[in-house]
């Protein structure tokens, strides 16, 4: 009777904590692109182009007016995922990344959070900690906010969005 009471204890225990986010795949699926301000796409991709050329890793979804790329880990609790805005013309006018994280993920989260930081400081060519001014590929100003890790002992999250201006 104790063992089954200490595997069920287990089972519970381990469903609970989350999957293990990897920092190769993470780095593999966010970074590393030779174009684009997030994940290789830019202000002006056209939908069409964004969603055919993703990388390997990714789930497309395109319903309902959303229009995102999708990595869950854990359903709901460790997951990344990159929505855009479209213009009437179905072209890129607007970009959120955003990753939620369960405690065993934090590490990961707060290491791809510096690498974003990083890599806007270096594509903008400033040194900022939380907003910067990107020219889109037209032209057109936009303002890139970083919003830090927030979130309570269960799950934290962050963000990295467009505002045109």
């Amino acid at each position: 009777m104790k063992n089954i009471i200490v595997l069920i204890l287990s089972i519970f225990l381990f469903a609970s904590c989350g999957a293990k986010m990897e920092r190769k795949e993470i780095h593999d699926l966010v970074f590393g692109y030779d174009r684009g301000l997030m994940v290789g796409v830019d202000i002006g991709d056209s939908w069409e182009t964004v969603k055919n050329n993703h990388r390997d890793g990714w789930t497309v979804r395109e319903e309902d007016g959303i229009y995102q790329f999708r990595k869950d880990w854990d359903q709901g609790n460790d997951m990344m995922f990159v929505t855009f805005q479209l213009d009437q013309d179905q072209n890129v006018e607007g970009m959120e990344f955003s990753m939620t994280a369960t405690p065993g993920n934090w590490e990961e989260m707060k290491i791809l959070e510096k690498k974003f930081v990083s890599d806007l400081n270096l594509i903008t060519s400033s040194e900022n900690k939380n907003e910067w001014s990107y020219y889109g590929p037209y032209g057109d100003e936009y303002t890139v906010i970083y919003v830090p890790s927030v979130g309570d002992d269960e799950r934290k999250y962050f963000s990295v969005h467009t505002i045109k201006h």
